[in-house]
């Protein structure tokens, strides 16, 4: 080769390098080009007003963000964060954005803008969120849908797309709900019925994802709804234009209304320092911890009750429920009048700079930090601006020497681990892919920079203002970063800090000046790829769509990362319902859409759990299996389905004609889990498949059909859907050996009795196991219109007993049902049985005169045939029963049944009963009668101290033919004034003894007399009455020699020794 042809190809390759080179440097200005596009676009959003409208549509219109669909949704990306910290601008952005649209014809990509809200619109929340924490745009999305987006009917629509897709998301579809409830009223009335009828799964209350915000649950109950129907629903309408009740405390504030908050203010019982409440039609989460009235002042930059409330002695000093200050609420608004105010006060500024970057004051925050207002290191304010999007100031950190050096920059990232891919992971939270852009070319920038390790803090060292000084600084930044990164995800989910140290150094040099030097070349132009994977499981909790696809293209490795829970991000993304970031992961083959976690669960299981029936049809385009189980709980995704009643999933599942009689953890099948749960659209649906069984039970298990669960279980518009099946079986026995109609009757519920007797197919004088039948459960539980229904459908059933030997009346007359018993006299045979005697061989007379204050004994004494006499196993008649439960009204009954008998009336309850005694009929009522242990029922009444019926019994025994039995003696001895002694019956005690003809010296098997029984009782009371009497013995002695007096004064009753004889003591 010539010397030539050597220059010749050394100048090709110097033209080459250079070429290189140059592309290089296009590539790179053409990134700082584009951050500088964005800085503008945000810069153009967020001072945005009614005034710089048209110049911010000619600006944008003009930009690269139109040039094509995937510049528009990223134009849309910022417009929705300015959204979020700009709350009094929402109506500008939706001027914007109609004016945008509106540009469509010049612009055909911008057509594209109506996708891009109704995707917004349907985007799901992540579980245990409340929507009127993490929807802010909702106010933004409200005005453009009805200002000019759509009409009232495609509103409705898209809320019924939205139900059919996520069915386990009622409460994010509730708050939806809440703001176009005239549109769904009007348009789709059965989900509009849905919705406001809606409660919460009894398996389901109390998990935070399933339940309303208690402001959403206020507007719909039943008072409100009633007021915000009025009048076309115009007070709701105006609640969601004004964001609080129209002319309220929080409409005053917001509106800076200084006439109003002045009334608020006058009035007598008004509360200065009250706090704002919440609202569901203002989605700023700031405001969501009981704020101040002055604290929202400043945040919604009112500046007139903002003063007016300090004059007026609003406390200045308070903060809300989590600890934030005014000076926290007034650099959020951004107002600098109401700043500069809370600086006069004196007012701490700290964390203030937290506040500004998060609300994108950038001013301020440049304010606050040039005069020390409040300070914070380097390591946090790249957090907090990668956290909160503020990608502004990030740039002016990393690429600026506005803060801080450049020198200083690289030593904080040199010195603090994987802080830069902990700046990418904040900014996942958000989907602020341009952290990701800033950070990588601040790598490419910084590839090669040295640092000087002299002037990085060392532990121990006085660094002046060092926040870090006497801490090991990598442990106490990363805790730093744990704590904001844990507030900011996944609330401590994630170990962040299980990752190789992959730093790699080099050898140090030493320079001229002395000084040591370490060449880094940082290698971190290859640490955030590494991270790529972790990076997108937070993705799929996050539904961070830009930054997955930017992931994706820079994946160099195939690792595939997990939790400790070994749950990857298919799994998280198919549980939060992110679609089109499961689509897209799936989509690379890194997943198995199969892939199990510890606990034998996969995609699929979490995406129909929680009713994405979209996601399902995602995972099931990409292969999976819907067959298997959870080793753990043993459900089956098609169990869930119909045990939730989502029915599109459940139609999704049935394309692929699964096992139908697969049992789960409650060894239930599908059919069965929809019957137990009332799921009549999931029925309907699983009783249209042909090969289903729709009396399957399993009798291992359990043996409960459908039908019987349904029953059980109380729903009626399943019991229909089932009864219509014609392969049915209706009298199935099932658990115990009963029956549908069994259960349902336990249930008390009507309408399905009502029901299964309509088809007259069904036996209802079957018995369980326990010789129970369904009447005898009517009359238990007094279900009138139930008893009524069995009684009329099949009459003989009045007279089955049960185990105990009742029949139904027995059982009504226990639990005192008058009407039942009403009905059950109708039926000839259960009067001829009236007194029927059950295993203790009581009547229903017994029973009846146990319940008191009621009309079923006088109903039960009109019957001819009546035994008033009757005696049970123990001997006791139903007056004696009266008597022992204390029922006047029934022993008066029973007293004058002779009277009523024989159409005769005695008012006189102490008349002769000489003509009692003429009249020998069996039915007169016996009241000397004795019981096995001889009592009388006036021995009962003395017993329980029932004085009136003391009262009652008591003339009419004297004025018997054997006055005596006034002092009849128990198989122990004792008369009715031993028993009223024994108890401390004081009232009946003095009742009988007025009357002469009763013995107080009567004496018992012991020869214990009632004084006796006074002294060893210590019954001073007692002791005085009978003392009274005349022919009182005080010296009586018992069967051991023991008068009166000496047993007191053995049981240490001194009161009643001292009654007997005072001299003795």
């Amino acid at each position: 080769m010539s010397e030539f042809d050597v220059h010749s190809h050394a100048e090709e390759d110097e033209e080459e390098e250079r070429k290189i080179e140059g592309d290089i440097e296009e590539k790179r200005k053409s990134k700082f080009d584009h951050l500088e596009d964005i800085f503008s676009l945000k810069k153009l959003l967020f001072d945005l007003n009614e005034s710089s409208i048209d110049y911010a549509l000619e600006e944008i219109c003009e930009s690269p963000f139109v040039s094509s669909i995937d510049s528009i949704w990223d134009l849309f990306h910022h417009i929705f964060h300015a959204v979020k910290f700009r709350y009094k601008k929402h109506q500008c952005y939706t001027t914007l954005t109609m004016n945008l649209y509106n540009k469509r014809e010049e612009i055909p990509e911008l057509a594209v803008i109506k996708d891009i809200l109704i995707f917004k619109f349907h985007r799901v929340v992540p579980r245990c969120i409340l929507p009127t924490e993490d929807i802010f745009y909702f106010s933004y999305l409200y005005k453009c849908f009805t200002q000019f987006l759509l009409s009232d009917e495609e509103i409705a629509t898209e809320l019924g797309i939205f139900h059919h897709n996520h069915p386990g998301k009622m409460n994010q579809l509730r708050f939806m709900c809440l703001w176009f409830l005239p549109e769904l009223e009007k348009y789709n009335i059965e989900l509009f019925d849905k919705i406001i009828n809606y409660e919460c799964d009894k398996f389901r209350k109390g998990i935070p994802r399933f339940q309303d915000d208690d402001c959403v649950a206020k507007f719909y109950s039943k008072e409100m709804l009633e007021k915000l129907r009025k009048n076309n629903w115009s007070l709701l309408k105006e609640t969601i234009r004004t964001a609080y009740e129209p002319d309220s405390i929080g409409d005053a504030i917001r509106t800076d209304n200084i006439e109003l908050v002045k009334d608020y203010v006058n009035r007598s019982d008004f509360n200065i320092n009250s706090t704002l409440p919440k609202s569901p039609f203002l989605q700023i989460p700031l405001l969501n911890s009981s704020p101040t009235l002055i604290h929202a002042a400043a945040y919604f930059s009112s500046t007139k009750s903002f003063k007016f409330l300090l004059l007026n002695n609003a406390n200045p000093k308070l903060t809300d429920n989590v600890g934030k200050t005014l000076s926290n609420f007034a650099v959020a608004g951004g107002c600098g009048e109401i700043i500069r105010i809370c600086e006069q006060l004196n007012l701490p500024f700290d964390n203030t700079i937290t506040f500004a970057l998060q609300f994108h004051q950038n001013d301020i925050l440049e304010w606050i930090l040039s005069s020390n207002k409040s300070k914070s290191s380097i390591q946090k304010l790249l957090c907090d601006a990668s956290a909160f999007g503020n990608i502004e100031f990030l740039y002016d950190i990393l690429f600026t020497d506005n803060f801080f050096s450049s020198d200083e920059v690289c030593m904080e990232i040199y010195s603090t681990k994987d802080l830069l891919s902990m700046l990418q992971k904040v900014s996942i939270y958000e989907d602020h892919r341009e952290v990701f852009e800033i950070t990588n070319l601040f790598i490419e920038e910084n590839m090669n920079r040295e640092i000087d390790l002299t002037k990085i803090p060392k532990k121990g060292e006085d660094d002046g203002d060092n926040e870090y000084e006497n801490e090991d600084i990598n442990e106490f930044e990363n805790e730093e970063i744990k704590q904001l990164f844990i507030e900011k995800l996944l609330n401590g989910d994630i170990n962040m800090f299980d990752i190789e140290d992959i730093s790699e150094y080099e050898n140090e040099d030493l320079e001229e000046d002395g000084n040591e030097k370490l060449q880094s070349k940082f290698l971190i132009s290859s640490l955030p790829k590494k991270f790529y994977n972790y990076q997108l499981f937070v993705c799929a909790i996050n539904d961070s769509i830009r930054i997955c696809k930017y992931i994706i293209s820079n994946l160099e490795d195939k690792q595939v990362y997990f939790n400790d829970k070994r749950n990857n991000a298919i799994n998280k993304a198919a549980r939060n319902g992110h679609d089109d970031v499961l689509d897209l992961l799936l989509s690379t083959q890194l997943f198995d859409v199969n892939y199990l976690n510890k606990n034998n669960l996969d995609a699929l299981y979490y995406a129909v759990s929680d009713g994405h029936t979209s996601t399902t049809e995602i995972l099931l385009k990409h292969g999976a299996q819907f067959g298997r189980t959870s080793l753990k709980t043993n459900s089956f995704p098609i169990h869930l389905a119909a045990k939730l009643n989502f029915t599109p999933i459940l139609a999704l599942l049935l394309k692929s004609h699964p096992d139908l009689n697969l049992i789960d953890d409650e060894n239930l099948t599908p059919l069965q889990q929809a019957a137990k749960n009332g799921r009549t659209e999931a029925i309907q649906m699983l009783l249209k498949v042909e090969y289903l069984n729709p009396n399957f039970v399993n009798n291992v298990f359990d043996d409960r059909t459908p039908l019987y669960l349904a029953c059980e279980y109380g729903f009626s518009d399943s019991v229909k859907e089932l009864i219509a099946h014609q392969y049915i079986q209706i009298n199935t026995k099932c658990q115990g050996n009963s029956t549908p109609i069994l259960a349902a009757t336990y249930k008390r519920s009507f309408p399905i009795v009502k029901i299964l007797l309509d088809t007259k197919k069904v036996i209802v004088n079957e018995k369980n196991q326990d010789q129970i039948i369904p009447l005898h459960i009517a009359c238990r539980n007094g279900d009138e219109d139930i008893a009524s229904a069995l009684v009329d459908y099949e009459p003989s059933t009045s007279v089955i007993n049960d185990g105990r030997g009742r029949l139904p009346i027995h059982i009504a007359c226990i639990n005192g049902h008058v009407k039942i018993v009403e009905k059950l006299l109708q039926i000839p045979e259960v009067v001829e049985k009236i007194n029927e005697v059950d295993i203790d061989k009581r009547t229903p007379l017994h029973y009846s005169a146990m319940i008191p204050k009621n009309n079923l004994l006088k109903l039960l004494l009109t019957i001819k045939e009546i035994d008033v006499n009757a005696t049970d196993n123990e001997g006791n008649t139903p007056l004696m029963y009266a008597s022992l439960y204390g029922n006047y009204y029934n022993s008066f009954s029973l007293v004058h049944y002779k009277y009523e008998d024989d159409n005769e009336t005695n008012s006189n309850e102490g008349s002769s009963n000489e003509t009692n005694n003429s009249k020998k009929n069996s039915k007169n009522i016996n009241i000397l009668a004795v019981n096995n242990n001889n009592w009388t029922a006036l021995h009962f009444a003395a017993h329980k101290d029932n004085d009136d019926i003391v009262q009652l019994l008591l003339p009419i025994m004297i004025n018997s033919s054997l006055p005596d039995s006034v002092n009849a003696k128990t198989i122990n001895g004792y008369t009715a004034v031993h028993l009223a002694v024994s108890q401390k019956a004081e009232n009946s005690l003095r009742i009988l003894l007025k009357e002469s003809t009763v013995d107080v010296n009567a004496r018992s098997s012991k020869k214990k007399t009632p004084l006796h029984f006074a002294a060893m009782y210590g019954f001073v009371a007692g002791a005085k009455m009978l003392l009274q009497r005349d022919d009182i013995d005080i010296n009586a002695e018992d069967e051991f020699g023991l008068t009166p007096l000496k047993l007191a004064l053995k049981y240490s009753r001194s009161s009643v020794a001292n009654l007997i004889n005072p001299t003795e003591l």
